[in-house]
């Protein structure tokens, strides 16, 4: 299936916002964490606590509406991607890849509200992704869907741990020059991070929905947070918050130089 002719203009500058904006947020989870994990200042949180943090800065409130225009942008791309398979990619790679982005849209949805809400000053006083899943959790058949998701978390962390170690990276860059060549190196790093981080919460949520314990429920902060409580948790912390913000500068350059494909 094509997109509409009339559509494409604006496809590659949304991707590329979104690119930028999602950049952005982990480099900004990944430095706070290594700085914390130095004992330079900073904290440990996810997602979430990156946007807190973006409203907490001069002008604020402007800088948040970026935010949500910039997410809500990356999910109506990763939309596109998982409705028309814009990659023209078949198999259970394809499909496996469309599943992530449907992910993604849930995900980068929820913090332009975030955004949203902390710019009109509510305070964003919602229970976020982890109480959404607790929620889930206690409904009917919610403990099968929630450990159906556990697994292909942890099944996506797998693949992005495939993708690091090979250099077969989603998302692909035009050209072969310095910025390229760095963009794909410390991209490799960034997936890495991400790989490890994505099948710890989907750990979590599958024991969530074996034991029937919301509380087991982790967040990307929560999880960077048991990180650093392991034994020399505060190096491997500063590794995993270094590959976040390595995976936040790749995205920069897939804004900038990735090859967007607009059916």
């Amino acid at each position: 299936m094509e997109m509409p002719r009339l559509a494409r203009p604006w496809v590659a500058p949304l991707a590329r916002i979104g690119y930028a904006t999602k950049g952005v947020v982990h480099f900004l989870v990944g430095s706070l964490a290594v700085l914390a994990a130095l004992g330079r200042g900073g904290n440990v949180s996810g997602n979430e606590g990156a946007i807190r943090t973006i409203g907490e800065q001069p002008f604020g409130k402007v800088l948040l509406i970026a935010a949500a225009i910039g997410l809500a942008a990356h999910a109506v791309w990763r939309l596109l991607q998982a409705t028309l398979n814009l990659e023209r990619e078949g198999g259970a790679k394809g499909a496996f890849k469309r599943i992530g982005y449907v992910f993604s849209v849930l995900a980068h949805g929820a913090l332009a509200g975030l955004a949203v809400q902390l710019a009109a000053g509510q305070g964003g006083g919602g229970r976020g992704a982890k109480g959404l899943v607790a929620q889930v959790l206690s409904a009917p058949l919610g403990e099968m869907l929630v450990g159906v998701v556990g697994a292909v978390l942890v099944g996506y962390g797998i693949f992005q741990l495939y993708a690091a170690a090979t250099g077969r990276l989603p998302e692909r860059l035009e050209g072969n020059r310095g910025p390229q060549v760095w963009g794909v190196r410390i991209g490799r790093l960034g997936l890495a991070a991400r790989g490890i981080v994505f099948g710890i919460i989907g750990y979590h949520l599958m024991k969530a929905a074996i034991d029937s314990r919301p509380g087991e429920i982790k967040d990307m902060g929560a999880v960077l947070r048991e990180i650093a409580s392991q034994p020399q948790g505060h190096l491997m912390l500063v590794g995993v918050a270094a590959g976040l913000a390595a995976y936040g500068l790749y995205m920069l350059v897939c804004a900038r130089y990735a090859r967007i494909a607009d059916g």
